[in-house]
């Protein structure tokens, strides 16, 4: 509910701005609002105008001399789905602190990753374009003296009290997954990027309970979910995110850091392992992160990363260090990353 009303209260205050005081909709407002609303200016044209002029006709709002049958706060209240949600921008609520904005009809903008710029001062990485500095300016305003921030305040916790746009893109061509591997794949993830991904590659998607995204997630739960999907639901692969190492990296802590790999080895590893291997089916373990996070940077880099592939068909079990200094010894690199899964599965 507050991620609605917080939804809410942004296309309130935004429509508001657009003074609809008069009793005739022309085609100048309806074009002043469209522009407004982040359509690409040279998306906003009369023809766009009408249909929206239609719109107001089929919901009653205007009769058909364009005068209002309604007041300007009930014209709002519609505007608010019409016009900034539904048909512009629209939120979706993920986990933890990683929501989704889609912006119909809008163009990819460079905009800054939060863990970038840590401890920096933010005014310069703000959007240049003015609707998402616009939208972030005044989520601001109104979260900072919500009533769950003052009470975040009163007990020293800080306040979450903006929305910050970033990682901007559109919708990936992916091959599906299994035409593309004759195997069957599972995703287990927090993390609604690596969900979305899943979907694209026509992947089974599967929500544990109590899977956050932080360093206290249900560890247990993601182990048991892919042993059930290997062994019960006939999957060939399934893929376990874990989110904690990294969101460690960018809290800066490294006790926690290697308390998040220490329980991805023990809660998570160890009981996959030990499941297939009493099975008594073949299989491969690939393990590795994607990418760095220094503790001393908090950001990530494009250094390239330790894997480690286990094949329960290999007698050799000499190689059993795993860390970034006897990867980098090893000399072994593979240069274009997307091709080590086929190392796993082929």
């Amino acid at each position: 509910d507050s991620y609605e009303n917080f939804s809410r209260e942004l296309q309130d205050d935004f429509n508001n701005d657009m003074n609809f005081d008069k009793n005739e909709v022309t085609s100048d407002i309806l074009l002043k609002v469209l522009k407004k609303a982040g359509v690409p200016y040279k998306k906003v044209t009369g023809e766009l105008a009408n249909q929206l002029k239609n719109e107001f006709m089929t919901k009653g709002l205007i009769n058909n001399e364009c005068k209002l049958n309604k007041d300007t706060e009930e014209v709002t209240k519609i505007l608010d789905d019409i016009v900034f949600e539904n048909e512009i921008f629209k939120f979706y609520v993920g986990t933890s602190y990683r929501h989704c904005l889609i912006w119909k009809g809008g163009e990819v903008q460079d905009i800054t990753p939060p863990h970038d710029i840590l401890g920096k001062v933010i005014g310069d990485y703000l959007p240049k374009q003015d609707v998402l500095r616009q939208m972030m300016e005044k989520s601001y305003d109104i979260l900072n003296n919500h009533p769950l921030n003052l009470a975040r305040a009163a007990e020293g916790k800080r306040k979450a009290n903006s929305i910050w746009l970033w990682g901007a893109g559109t919708k990936p061509h992916l091959d599906d997954f299994t035409a593309k591997t004759g195997k069957i794949g599972t995703m287990i993830s927090a993390v609604d990027l690596l969900k979305g991904i899943a979907v694209g590659a026509k992947m089974n998607v599967v929500n544990v309970e109590g899977a956050n995204g932080g360093l206290h997630t249900n560890y247990e739960g993601k182990a048991n979910a892919a042993v059930k999907a290997l062994l019960n639901d006939n999957n060939d692969f399934v893929y376990i995110h874990v989110e904690a190492p990294d969101e460690m990296g960018h809290q800066g802590s490294i006790e926690n850091k290697v308390q998040s790999i220490e329980w991805l080895d023990s809660r998570i590893i160890k009981p996959v392992y030990e499941a297939l291997k009493a099975s008594g089916e073949d299989f491969r373990v690939l393990i590795l992160p994607d990418h760095p996070t220094p503790i001393r940077l908090r950001t990530h880099t494009a250094d390239p990363v330790p894997y480690m592939l286990f094949d329960s068909t290999k007698t050799d079990k000499t190689n059993n260090i795993y860390n970034e200094a006897y990867a980098q010894k090893t000399g072994i690199l593979i240069k274009e990353g997307h091709k080590l899964i086929d190392k796993l599965l082929f």
